[in-house]
């Protein structure tokens, strides 16, 4: 949250101390062309087991028993994931076959560098788990298929929830910490603040063993109404993680949403550190306006992302990302999720009576977006909430389909020979012909059917071409 100001502190020389404060500075302070990271072994040996607990509650207080007994990962599920995940493929078999109600689930897992290690880790841990209050025993496994599966379902979480919202409205994440022993009453008293504004289909989950939650709020965020809700809620909830001694985001950066909140946080002397800081580094204030530093308390509800309803295939996009390292044509022009953002775009233009952008995106979209993509479903594989981007784009190409022309295309392929031989004769008149003539005939043809389909004719083309079958013999 904010700079890292304890910098000035921790070192003395103006290399070190800069170093330093650029790291989690969103772009606000320099802009880094080259970073070398120091990277820490994976340990070898891991065992781990998703335990469901009977609520929320009973969840988080068993929290700093686990840590302390060696716990290298801790994740935690609240009810809303849990039911959502019991509609999607492939989750652990821990979180099915019961209806859900208050239940949490905890992914635990153990590491070590060796065997003997890890039998110690194990025992302890499945000590507390075997005297815990969940819904069914919980044992600690080193099978691989079944780890796999857990965290699939965890890291897909986000996206799979945020999935599951209504159309229309947008799905706002936000990170929070607070000191382990805090986090059952925190995530009590943030589910009390969800019932009091009305966001009931609220989530929480996230990295316990730190004391860092994610809660997701869902809503349209537009109309004074809804707006007022989310502010309110947010003085709340920054006045509760405060009193916690908790920070209001650990993970994923202040951004522009908290940007109105670091005065709060760090209190007015040191907030007036942070205002000097950006004015020595960025004197004109280009750099990243509004994140980080913003004096506009109203910042984090305005200019909120409004999702547009689209097509039926991409509507639940999340625009996560996890579809475009699968994707073919994701080096030669959009990925699926840049495909459905673009889509967006459009109904929003066409919404705000934006005729002329949503024309302007609609003909780059043609190459960009339907001609170009592979429609081979590979984006899929990697989606959290299933969507085939490839149907889409095979949707809109059924839509741009010329009639006549489709005829015409299908009318050749069935008759090739023919056809080939017409082309031939074509080939010969044209030769007989003065070439700019010819020329002139084909581009009027260019314009009035397409570019796509009508060559333009030039004179280093052949005259009378001979039909010739080509054999491969394997």
């Amino acid at each position: 949250m904010g700079y890292g100001i304890n910098a000035f502190l921790d070192y003395d020389t103006p290399a070190d101390l800069m170093a330093h404060l650029i790291i989690g500075s969103e772009g606000t302070l320099a802009f880094v062309a080259e970073a070398v990271f120091r990277t820490v072994p994976i340990r070898k040996l891991a065992i781990a087991t998703l335990a469901v607990f009977e609520n929320l509650d009973l969840a988080t207080r068993a929290l700093p028993e686990l840590l302390e007994s060696g716990a290298a990962t801790l994740e935690l599920m609240d009810s809303t994931s849990l039911r959502v995940g019991q509609e999607l493929p492939g989750v652990p078999e821990a979180i099915m076959g019961f209806e859900v109600d208050q239940q949490a689930a905890l992914l635990i897992e153990y590491h070590a560098d060796n065997a003997e290690e890890l039998t110690g880790l194990q025992t302890a841990g499945q000590r507390l788990l075997d005297t815990a209050a969940l819904r069914a025993p919980a044992l600690l496994s080193d099978d691989a298929k079944s780890r796999q599966a857990a965290w699939k379902f965890r890291k897909g979480l986000y996206a799979s929830v945020a999935g599951a919202r209504a159309s229309g409205t947008t799905a706002l994440l936000e990170d929070v910490v607070v000191p382990v022993e805090s986090l059952a009453e925190t995530c009590d008293n943030l589910q009390g603040l969800f019932t009091e504004y009305g966001y009931e289909d609220s989530v929480i989950f996230g990295h316990a063993k730190d004391g860092n939650i994610h809660f997701m709020l869902t809503d349209r965020f537009e109309g004074d109404a809804s707006l007022n809700r989310y502010n309110s809620f947010n003085d709340k909830m920054v006045e509760l993680i405060l009193a916690k001694d908790g920070n209001l985001k650990a993970e994923h950066g202040t951004g522009r949403a908290m940007a109105p909140f670091v005065r709060a946080q760090y209190g007015d002397e040191l907030y007036e550190v942070h205002l000097e800081l950006k004015a020595a580094c960025d004197p004109r204030l280009m750099m990243n306006p509004g994140v980080i530093i913003d004096e506009d308390h109203a910042a984090h509800i305005r200019n909120i992302k409004l999702n547009e309803t689209i097509e039926v295939e991409a509507d639940h996009c999340v625009e996560c990302g996890y579809c475009e390292p699968v994707c073919p044509s994701k080096d030669l022009t959009l990925t699926p999720r840049q495909r459905i953002v673009v889509r967006r775009a459009i109904a929003k233009a066409e919404a705000e009576g934006n005729t002329e952008l949503a024309a302007e995106l609609e003909r780059d979209y043609e190459y960009n977006g339907v001609q170009t993509c592979a429609v081979d479903g590979m984006c899929v594989t990697a989606c959290p909430v299933g969507i085939n981007t490839g149907l889409l784009v095979k949707r809109l190409r059924r839509e741009d389909t010329h009639p006549v022309l489709a005829a015409g295309f299908k009318a050749v392929a069935k008759g090739w020979g023919p056809a080939t031989r017409a082309g031939s004769l074509a080939l010969s008149v044209a030769d007989k012909l003065p070439a700019p003539l010819v020329r002139g005939v084909t581009d009027v043809a260019r314009k009035v059917v397409s570019t796509d389909v009508m060559p333009r004719y030039d004179a280093d083309l052949p005259g009378e071409a001979r039909h010739v079958n080509y054999w491969l013999g394997i």
